[in-house]
């Protein structure tokens, strides 16, 4: 079986973030645990705990158990932003639903210090969304599938990280992966079930051939040339999130060409 080293065309990272609640726009890291996988082989970690300025969801510290009176005595994201962006700024990403969750949320908490990944140059590896592509699972039920164990200490994002790197390995070889590239792996996950590309990370905007259609809003399933001004109204006066609008920018910046 092919480890993540094998597969792996540039420094690769890990991650997995807990949050006040599950809101990508509105709420705020509270904890982010990440492994970057080097090209050299070796492994670098990143872990801090943030103190979000704004108190837990019930729901969401049920699930992580850190208090806002525990965050308090941590600094806020803006503090530590040049630490996770200098971590981070050109690798590609990996996790378990990372694609619909951490992936925005970081990129909303970077955005607003004015740093900003380039997620058009970045594949992601999303054994989640693999899943869906082939089945649906709970991490801990495909690590039981592929494995016969349970997880050891799971919902400890390391834990949670270690195995979702070893299921991802597990799937390269089930499902007949080994000759793919990870950009072709990528481009699996960035898929719609129809194999639209989906150009954003909040599904506004998907490429289906040569024509690039909204994928959300009054125009859903049109393409974006036909209505510019709304495209430019999306980017310029809307609240989505910031990381569509930069895809929307960036469209908008193509047409006028």
């Amino acid at each position: 079986m092919k480890n993540i080293y094998n597969l792996i065309e540039r420094d690769t990272i890990f991650f997995d973030i807990e949050t006040t609640g599950t809101d990508i726009k509105s709420d705020r890291i509270v904890e982010i645990c990440a492994i970057k996988y080097k090209k050299d082989k070796s492994k670098e970690v990143l872990q801090r705990y943030i103190n979000p300025q704004k108190p837990n969801h019930t729901k969401a510290f049920e699930v992580h158990g850190l208090s806002d009176e525990f965050l308090s005595e941590y600094p806020t994201f803006e503090e530590v932003s040049e630490q996770i962006y200098s971590f981070f700024n050109g690798c590609d990403l990996g996790g378990y639903n990372c694609i619909n969750f951490d992936i925005p949320i970081l990129f909303e908490e970077l955005s607003r210090t004015k740093k900003y990944l380039n997620i058009f140059r970045v594949n992601i590896i999303d054994s989640y969304n693999l899943l869906n592509k082939y089945e649906t699972r709970k991490l801990g039920d495909v690590y039981k599938k592929f494995f016969d164990k349970d997880i050891d200490d799971q919902h400890n994002a390391n834990a949670d990280i270690e195995a979702t790197i070893r299921v991802f390995e597990k799937q390269i070889e089930v499902y007949g992966l080994e000759n793919k590239t990870i950009k072709e792996i990528s481009d699996i996950i960035r898929s719609n079930q129809d194999g639209e590309m989906i150009l954003d990370l909040s599904g506004w905007f998907r490429q289906s051939g040569d024509k690039v259609l909204y994928g959300r809003g009054k125009h859903k399933d049109s393409p974006v040339k036909e209505s510019k001004d709304y495209l430019d109204w999306l980017v310029n006066k809307s609240d989505i999130e910031n990381n569509s609008k930069l895809v929307g920018k960036l469209l908008l910046e193509k047409f006028k060409k």
